[in-house]
């Protein structure tokens, strides 16, 4: 069997700062949760938290992410965003859906029924992506381990009441409730498949003294994270699923994936998000835009997650006017009389609010008033 590097030699690149933040479990919740003891408790909404980043397009560039490298005494930590460099890492440039079918195989904590669905699943990559780099897959399912356990100790490890699933990758295990049946088109389905999606991208492991992880973002990235693995995850089924994780991240990148050119969920697993953002720059004609709003509808699920505070929605207005912006050029604005352009902001309206809970605050006003501003009447 292909082995990884045991250690990080012959590197030849200097020092540089590590700045991937650390992110153990992944976890994949459907409905929101109920709110804590203590802040049924609490008088009064909370001040919100700083956002922490400014919504404008930056004078300074974009820097595509491509890896971190610190060495400290004997010591490393690596960090890669890219699969171009996994070299770095790995001690072989690709491997095959066969071979990745076969570590599957010499698992022995994978139980048959998850071995018939990973081999769909790798298959299903194969067949969609076949330019998906399939190493780490390949590289996580040589240890992986499913944990079926019971709704108590899926809260605990999950650290959530709501929770149908999760990822920890500092244990490279996924834990899921036993009295799932994962029949094609539950819910319970999706939530199998996008686990196994955090394994297909991303690691986080200790290899001999080394600190190794890819693919890992800060925070306020780890919402559009998710929104993408689920819009993978759903890609890969054989029919049409309009019921996602994530549900209004993901309509909302959804959207912004079919309004730009040359990419698709593919460069997803291969690629980081400032990849993503520099090809939405591109398209949009700013200049270091889009990872901020990437960071907002991150700030925005937060909000919407915690009952103790709630930002003035113009605060996500940002995120309304540029995925507005996106469509309507996509799909002819100019051309159309006002008319047809309100008629196209239904459409956008109704996708992006598409089983979006009702609770959720939402003001599908804006939508509305970006494309009269700018589109002025006729």
């Amino acid at each position: 069997m292909r082995t990884v590097k045991r250690i990080l030699k012959g590197l030849g690149v200097a020092a540089l700062a590590l700045t991937a933040a650390l992110v153990i479990i992944v976890i994949l919740s459907r409905p929101k949760p109920s709110p804590t003891l203590q802040q049924q408790v609490d008088t009064g909404p909370k001040k919100p938290p700083e956002l922490g980043f400014t919504v404008e397009d930056l004078d300074e560039p974009l820097t595509i992410d491509t890896y971190t490298l610190t060495e400290w005494r004997d010591r490393k930590s690596l960090a890669i965003f890219d699969s171009e460099y996994l070299g770095m890492f790995f001690d072989y440039d690709s491997v095959t859906p066969e071979e990745t079918k076969q570590v599957v195989a010499d698992n022995p904590a994978i139980t048959p029924r998850f071995r018939e669905l990973l081999y769909w699943y790798i298959d299903a990559i194969a067949r969609k992506y076949p330019e998906a780099d399939l190493r780490i897959l390949h590289y996580n399912l040589q240890t992986l381990e499913v944990m079926e356990v019971d709704a108590h100790q899926l809260a605990f490890e999950a650290l959530s009441l709501s929770a149908y699933g999760c990822y920890k990758r500092a244990e490279n295990k996924i834990y899921v409730n036993q009295d799932y049946d994962y029949a094609p088109g539950t819910w319970e389905y999706q939530v199998i498949l996008h686990e196994f999606g955090h394994a297909a991208r991303t690691v986080q492991r200790n290899v001999d003294g080394d600190d190794i992880r890819i693919q890992l973002s800060d925070e306020y990235l780890e919402i559009p994270e998710e929104a993408l693995n689920s819009l993978f995850t759903v890609s890969l089924f054989d029919y049409e699923e309009r019921d996602i994780a994530y549900q209004l991240p993901s309509n909302l990148f959804q959207v912004m994936l079919e309004c730009i050119d040359d990419y698709d969920l593919g460069d997803y697993i291969n690629h980081s998000l400032s990849y993503l953002a520099a090809k939405m720059d591109a398209q949009t004609g700013y200049n270091n835009y889009a990872m901020n709003i990437f960071r907002l509808i991150g700030a925005q699920r937060a909000d919407y997650m915690d009952d103790s505070y709630e930002r003035d929605q113009s605060t996500y207005y940002p995120i309304y006017d540029y995925v507005c912006q996106l469509y309507l050029e996509r799909n002819g604005a100019a051309e159309l009389d006002a008319a047809g352009r309100r008629a196209l902001v239904d459409r956008l309206v109704e996708r992006v609010t598409y089983d979006v809970p009702a609770d959720h605050p939402l003001d599908t006003e804006e939508f509305y008033r970006y494309a009269e501003t700018a589109f002025p009447a006729d």
